[in-house]
């Protein structure tokens, strides 16, 4: 049966307040955060200058939201990272965060998939 979602889109993420705040929220949601290699909470302004600095390096690849009819249901940070095997490689480890109220819902593989030719 075909499913009937609306398609996922990428959106590279912009040094806006109202977009760190979002992340921030989602991060810091009980659910993120027991899932998380980093569970403490996260604070304001000091995760504004992070968002700023670190999240939007523009020696990195720009994270990403990822929307659904328009709207963010998830979030994507790829950050490089050695090769597993000590080839030389383009690798990167994705960080994902899938909005509180969307989660259990497969969108985490799904903009996985998303972002096979992201990068």
């Amino acid at each position: 049966m075909a499913s009937h979602a609306p398609e996922l889109v990428l959106s590279p993420c912009r040094a806006e307040e109202e977009q760190a705040r979002r992340l921030m929220a989602w991060r810091n949601h009980p659910a993120s955060l027991a899932n998380s290699f980093h569970p403490e909470p996260k604070t304001w302004p000091a995760f504004w200058d992070e968002y700023r600095r670190v999240y939007l390096d523009p020696a990195l690849p720009p994270p990403v939201w990822v929307l659904q009819a328009g709207r963010p249901v998830a979030f994507l940070r790829f950050r490089p990272v050695a090769h597993p095997a000590g080839v030389d490689r383009r690798c990167c480890d994705i960080s994902i965060i899938v909005a509180p109220e969307r989660q259990g819902q497969g969108l985490g593989p799904a903009a996985l998939a998303a972002a096979a030719g992201y990068l």
